[in-house]
């Protein structure tokens, strides 16, 4: 599998400064990117696609929150309610059609089972499983569906050979423990102590 290099600085003000967006907006993102984004979101910012949607999530929020969890919340209902930098506000139909809600709780809890069992590298088939796996009460959708909006509409998922993985690993940690904050205090408890149990190495290291 091939892996890019990390950008630089430069290269990410570089890509922005060629990317197709109103001008005002990029000027000053890249302002804030140059003083002080880059180096307090570098995992994103030094990743072509991820920077993307740190410059969606600033032009929906004029800013880029510095507590993590509320970046990830903004990049995600971004990323949901617009998909292409490119075009300006271009917005693409979700094939799942489903609201925002319900497809932030399948995600959260597609996001705890594959981090419960460690699973970071799918097959179209796990995906399949897992998605099935995450259904919720009240919400009928067709799991091939929501697999396509994960990876071409929400960029959420890519995909590489036969695998397909997370955009972002931390994507994975964020809707983990919004599933586990979402839950009831007797299942966050059982949940999350069920985390630490089986892998205690990575509750200390992960986000």
């Amino acid at each position: 599998m091939l892996k890019l290099f990390e950008f630089t600085k430069e290269q990410a003000i570089s890509l922005i400064k060629k990317t197709d967006f109103d001008l005002s907006i990029k000027n000053q993102f890249i302002k804030d990117l140059d003083e002080k984004l880059y180096i307090k979101h570098t995992s994103f910012a030094s990743n072509p696609m991820l920077l993307n949607i740190m410059l969606l999530t600033y032009d929906n929020y004029a800013e880029i929150p510095e507590k993590m969890h509320l970046f990830y919340s903004n990049a995600f209902e971004t990323l949901y309610s617009k998909h292409d930098a490119t075009k300006g506000g271009f917005k693409r139909t979700l094939k799942s059609g489903l609201p925002l809600d319900s497809f932030r709780k399948i995600i959260s809890k597609f996001c705890f089972i594959t981090y419960y069992q460690c699973k970071l590298e799918f097959t179209y088939d796990d995906l399949i499983f897992y998605l099935k796996k995450s259904k919720i009460n009240d919400v009928n959708y067709e799991v091939e569906n929501i697999i396509y909006d994960l990876k071409n509409n929400i960029c959420f998922l890519y995909e590489d050979g036969v695998f397909y993985y997370f955009s972002h690993r931390s994507f994975q940690e964020y809707f983990t423990a919004l599933f586990l904050k979402e839950s009831s205090d007797e299942t966050m408890q059982k949940m999350g102590l069920g985390l630490i149990e089986n892998d205690s190495h990575r509750a200390v290291s992960d986000s």
